[in-house]
């Protein structure tokens, strides 16, 4: 009888510690990170009555008899299943979503959190909410070799997080460009029909040293030579010209084309019918005859041998094209009258101004109509364009010739924009009373491309920085030009970077970058194992006595000055032209105002210069057995021989958690379950109760039987 009551104080026992582990859970419901306990119970030893025994040849086996000696509780488990989320709206507060642990230290020790409830101290510390434990993390500075990237330390430290600390503003030293040059622009301002080089949009062969191309056919070889004349009519020289010199024949054997219209996609309209002769006797023998063959509508044109009808010679003209296509309208008129112009600059140089002056060197911008009334003539105006010293359009005069319908050069007028990097024309909206202007078209600088961004002298003061890149007539070759901009948005030419501030960048064939070079022979090439950049002195204070700074114009891809990767520089490919300034390095003094908490555990400061620079990051611990953590109190654990020592690395590193802030995880306490597990321990314990009560009155009945 003293057995089963000393079995059912075990039970008793059992089921208070039940009852303990399931009151804590629910006393912790609405704990910041808790989790949850779990009590596993265990039978005791047993008493055996009878030993089991094997089967014979007489008679079969007999199980063993024992009983019980009570309950006992095995363990009690931390349940680490992940806890609901709580918007705070604090900017201090943390979550783990996923594995691990926040990583605190008071002292020498250190301990370990779901809770990620933190607060700035008085010495702008992150510690825990209540605890004042320091939150650990890994501070994270400026890459020595890359100043674009951030490297973290390898050593925990406190997170400490100085709002109205000031950063001391930084010098520009590096510039970098990317993107593209577009390949198929023509050289800087060409337009209309380029005259050379014809080659590189007919597919011919390579130019030689003359600037003529090689053509050969028929046994003969010829230098292939091509013309605007900026004429129209057939009047010999006509508007283009096409000539096959063989070194022999004089002259030598030319088509010759008419400009009679302008074709819907504003291009000029070309005619062969009035060339000189067609057929056309080609080679030093003279006895070779070739007939022209030329479709406008597609650009086409062919050489065909008269005797064998064998093409022996094609181009396609219209792929050379290169014209600004627009059109006026005379509203005096019911309907209306449109009139199709196309533009196009010539070769001729012009001046404008004495010696007492800067002189502005220009070209003539023609400008060819077609009378809707009266196709296959066409007129034209001109107008004599001035450029600044650094290509921009500088003045325009008035435009002269015969004009479309009722206008005249007070009624059609061309001024360049503020920037000087197009053209506007502007029609008047009333021909006959010229008083309100609408803009009608503009023009581009062709091959020409700018970019500006803005960079800091070693006080923080902030300066425009422009480079513009200028096709070269060479191949494959482009200008460039850095400039300062004053304060009313005007260049300083020579003054505010002194030379070199220009160079050429020079392109492989394949579209990459080869080498750079500037105005006074430096050269950094690419075979020779170097990033492709250049470096200038810019004296910020213009007058070059104080303040100055060497920048690096970097447009090879690479860090600074070591090699990189030639793509993520300036190419040169047949894309639209997309090149700028997509870094630069400096910045003017800033305050801390902020910081933000990403999810992989940077805390990213927010400066009043507009910089976000990060700062540190948060450090979190898992463990191979985190079952075998202890809970100390405040929600922390502490690491033992059984959890295993902790691993610890930043978020989302070999398999961290992620970091939601803003945000507190809740406890994992489950109510429903806990008051299920509190209901069972009751009746456990009420169960185990009734053993003793029972065994008391079999005894009671025991000593009894003396009486």
């Amino acid at each position: 009888m003293l057995r089963s009551l000393f079995t059912a104080v075990t039970g008793v026992r059992a089921h208070q510690t039940m009852l303990d582990v399931t009151g804590n859970n629910i006393a912790n419901a609405n704990t910041t990170g808790f989790k949850k306990d779990f009590t596993i119970f265990a039978d005791m030893m047993y008493q055996a009555q009878k030993y089991a025994s094997g089967a014979g040849d007489t008679r079969g086996g007999v199980n063993p008899a024992q009983v019980g000696l009570g309950v006992s509780v095995s363990a009690i488990e931390t349940i680490h299943t992940q806890g609901s989320a709580s918007y705070t709206g604090n900017p201090s507060d943390m979550m783990i979503q996923g594995r691990g642990f926040f990583v605190y230290r008071s002292g020498t020790q250190t301990y370990y959190s779901r809770s990620g409830a933190t607060v700035l101290d008085a010495n702008s510390d992150l510690v825990q909410a209540g605890t004042g434990n320091y939150l650990q993390g890994y501070k994270i500075s400026e890459d020595p070799l890359d100043p674009t990237q951030y490297v973290r330390a390898s050593d925990l430290s406190n997170v400490n997080i100085q709002l109205g600390k000031k950063i001391e503003p930084k010098a520009t030293s590096e510039v970098r460009f990317q993107c593209n040059l577009d390949s198929r622009s023509n050289a800087y301002l060409p337009y209309g029909y380029p005259d050379l080089p014809f080659n590189t949009r007919a597919g011919l062969s390579k130019n030689d040293p003359s600037g003529t191309a090689k053509v050969s056919f028929g046994g003969d070889d010829f230098d292939l030579s091509f013309n605007t004349a900026l004429t129209t009519g057939s009047t010999g020289t006509g508007y283009l010209t096409i000539t096959f010199d063989d070194g022999v024949t004089n002259p030598a054997p030319t088509i010759v084309f008419d400009m009679i219209g302008i074709n819907d996609d504003g291009t000029p309209v070309l005619d062969i019918t009035n060339t000189p002769n067609n057929p056309i006797t080609l080679g030093p023998s003279g006895t070779n005859s070739y007939n022209i063959l030329y479709d406008d509508d597609t650009g086409l044109l062919k050489l065909q041998d008269a005797t064998t009808n064998e093409v022996v010679f094609q181009n396609n003209l219209k792929i050379g094209m290169n014209y600004k296509s627009f059109s006026v309208t005379d509203t005096t008129q019911s309907p209306k009258i449109t009139y199709p112009i196309i533009a196009e600059f010539n070769e001729a140089v012009v001046t404008n101004g004495s010696a007492s002056e800067l002189a502005q060197t220009g070209a003539t911008l023609t400008m060819w109509w077609e009378d809707p009334a009266a196709p296959g003539s066409v007129n034209q105006m001109q107008a004599q364009v001035y450029f600044n010293p650094d290509g921009t359009f500088a003045s325009v005069n008035p435009i002269t010739g015969t004009f479309p319908g009722p206008f005249n050069a007070t009624s059609l007028i061309i001024e360049p924009s503020d920037n000087g990097q197009y053209l506007e024309i502007k029609q008047a909206k009333d021909p006959t009373n010229p008083t309100n202007f609408q803009n009608v078209s503009q023009i581009n600088i062709g091959g020409y491309h700018a970019t500006k961004t803005t960079i800091y002298d070693s006080l923080g003061n902030q300066h425009t920085l422009e480079v513009n890149f200028k096709k070269d007539t060479k191949e494959n070759r482009w200008r460039w030009e850095a400039f300062l901009v004053n304060d009313d948005a005007e260049i300083e030419y020579n003054v505010g970077i002194p030379n070199p501030n220009c160079g050429e960048i020079e392109f492989n064939g394949d579209g990459t970058i080869n080498n750079v070079v500037s105005s006074d022979g430096t050269r950094h090439s690419v075979s020779d194992g170097e990033n492709v950049y250049m470096e200038i002195d810019i004296p910020f204070s213009l007058d070059g006595t104080e303040n100055s700074s060497s920048v690096i114009l970097n447009f090879g891809g690479g860090i600074g000055k070591n090699a990189g990767d030639t793509l993520n520089g300036v190419t040169q490919f047949a894309s639209e032209t997309t090149t700028k300034a997509v870094y630069q390095d400096g910045y003017p003094m800033g305050v801390l105002e902020n910081y933000s908490i990403g999810q992989d555990g940077t805390i990213t400061g927010a400066y009043s210069n507009g910089k976000n620079i990060p700062l540190y990051r948060v450090a979190i611990a898992t463990f191979a057995n985190e079952q075998g953590l202890e809970k100390i109190g405040d929600t922390m654990f502490r690491e033992t021989v059984n959890s295993g020592t902790a691993n610890i690395d930043p978020a989302q590193v070999n398999g961290k958690g992620t970091i939601i802030s803003q945000t507190l995880e809740m406890s994992n306490v489950d109510l429903t379950e806990e008051f299920t597990h509190l209901i069972i321990a009751q009746r456990g314990f009420q169960a185990n109760t009734r053993v003793i009560t029972t065994s008391d009155q079999i005894l009671e009945e025991v000593v009894n039987l003396k009486r």
